[in-house]
């Protein structure tokens, strides 16, 4: 599921980073992020149950931990369990991977200013994710779901669902994307 940040809470989680950059000590700063993700979630999960799975893909949006574990979808047992942000650079990128948690997200801080992309499917810059397909599944699915992300977008998916971040490049080579990423327990 994806959504968009509002500016204001952007601006704070920028500022936020930015401190972090130059000084990992100063890490004390209320962004209103987790209010904004928490609400984010209840919409997913009722999003998941009435769907199941996003249409015209593969991509499994819930697996038994999630639709099992009434506990998770009582709010007051909602914990962001870690968190962190990356700077890429030009020609950097995230090999396909998963998570810890039952739920996992990304959004994006800075989004630098692409130069066209080099591919026709998965754009330069590109998050990609990965459902499981056998080769019986492909005449009716699409195994993998990619989307150039733009300043503010978040996206939330099962912690075990597969991703990827594909590498971009800049007119001056000096391009920072900057995405938050967290685990949800």
């Amino acid at each position: 599921m994806g959504g968009t940040l509002p500016e204001e809470i952007t601006s704070k989680l920028i500022e936020l980073t930015d401190i972090i950059t130059q000084d990992a000590q100063k890490v004390s700063f209320n962004s209103g992020f987790q209010p904004f993700l928490f609400e984010l979630i209840k919409e997913y999960i009722r999003l998941v149950k009435i769907q199941g799975t996003p249409k015209n893909t593969n991509l499994e949006c819930s697996d038994e931990i999630f639709f099992n574990n009434q506990s998770f979808y009582k709010e007051n047992n909602w914990k962001i369990k870690v968190a962190w942000f990356n700077d890429q650079r030009d020609n950097e990128y995230s090999p396909i991977h998963g998570h810890d948690g039952i739920l996992s997200g990304v959004l994006y801080l800075k989004i630098p200013e692409y130069l066209p992309s080099r591919k026709t499917k998965d754009n330069d810059g590109a998050i990609s994710f990965i459902g499981n397909t056998t080769s019986n599944d492909l005449l009716f699915t699409v195994p993998q779901f990619s989307v150039t992300p733009k300043r503010g977008d978040i996206f939330i998916f099962p912690s075990k669902l597969r991703h990827q971040v594909y590498p971009f490049r800049t007119e001056n080579e000096q391009g920072i994307r900057r995405s938050m990423s967290f685990n949800i327990s």
